[in-house]
């Protein structure tokens, strides 16, 4: 935190921002996404920083750079990410292979890393059929073997198929996921905390980008069902605006945890969070050290940091820079 960073926008961005070097538009080699997650961890804003994003297969590779970590005082934090799925079996295989690597690391970089949460796209064959009971004893079975798994992730973040004409699958979705947390809550489990939606929202062209009306579909349906969220692709920018690059208005950051957060405290309904998702002008995002302000409505200051703690967690960017500086430009930080 800055001297002019406000304490309402220290806890908005606690945390915020998973580093994703190793994916598209960077796509750096390990080595140097490895030293950069190390460099930014040493930099005053370092709090803004949460985990590393890395394939479950790139772990033994990540074995060879370990006296990068050595400097650092805390152990990385890692976000494993499994391979995308088409039958149900395969999934199951996936997560197995997820599991050993898991093991792997905590195993030879003990004391260096931690593997915090787990990242994977749902099967096509479990979220096509529509099955409630299908995919939810999927999602059950797949938390019993990380449960029984020492040091495996406690959070766990599923992606759907994501048809972005349809808001079916996304309820599908998210109601197989309410019921999953509540088992997982009733029974007990120590280990695996909770599992998440993970949005995906953008990418490298202006087909990637999800209409503005599926990212509202997701943070209400996510409120109404108590599923956490994190996000992933399209956000290296606080503010929507309309990039060259891809052709098409970038969804900001700033609008999508802002209109989640206040979705949340006020109960919104679809037209009033649309102006916060449409929102353009910087300065209507108003942060104190009493809580942030949009169009009449205020959210206090410790209520945005429990949001952000346990509904909306992160997003997942291949640039720590970027967002930072964005920000900088902007007199936030």
């Amino acid at each position: 935190m800055t001297d002019k960073t406000s304490e309402s926008l220290s806890r908005f961005l606690y945390k915020i921002i998973d580093y994703a070097g190793l994916f598209p538009p960077a796509e750096l080699p390990l080595e140097q996404a490895v030293e950069n997650y190390a460099e930014h961890r040493k930099s005053e804003l370092k709090w803004m920083l949460s985990r590393f994003i890395i394939p479950a297969g790139l772990i033994p590779d990540l074995i060879t750079y370990k006296d990068s970590f050595i400097t650092v005082e805390e152990p990385f934090s890692l976000s494993v990410l499994g391979k995308k799925t088409d039958t149900i079996e395969e999934f199951q295989n996936e997560i197995d292979r997820v599991l050993e690597q898991v093991q792997l690391a905590n195993r030879e970089l003990k004391g260096y890393v931690t593997t915090d949460s787990f990242e994977i796209k749902l099967p096509v064959e479990a979220v096509e059929s529509y099955d409630r009971d299908l995919l939810l004893e999927l999602l059950n079975e797949t938390a019993t073997r990380f449960e029984q798994t020492e040091h495996a992730p406690s959070f766990l973040f599923y992606e759907s198929v994501q048809d972005y004409s349809a808001d079916k699958e996304l309820e599908f979705t998210m109601e197989a996921l309410s019921a999953h947390n509540e088992i997982l809550r009733v029974e007990n489990y120590h280990q695996t905390e909770a599992a998440g939606y993970k949005l995906r929202c953008g990418g490298t062209s202006e087909a990637a980008f999800p209409p503005v009306e599926l990212v509202l579909s997701a943070l209400l349906t996510a409120r109404d069902k108590l599923v956490p969220m994190k996000f992933t692709a399209g956000l290296h920018h606080p503010v929507r605006h309309f990039n060259e690059s891809v052709n098409t208005k970038m969804h900001g950051f700033l609008n999508v945890f802002a209109a989640g957060l206040f979705a949340y405290a006020f109960d919104l309904n679809r037209e009033e969070m649309m102006d916060i998702l449409l929102e353009e002008d910087p300065e209507s995002f108003q942060f104190t050290d009493t809580g942030l302000t949009f169009n009449g409505f205020h959210i206090e200051t410790e209520e945005i940091g429990e949001l952000r703690s346990n509904a909306f967690l992160s997003y997942g960017s291949c640039s720590f820079a970027e967002p930072v500086d964005d920000l900088k430009k902007l007199n936030l930080i």
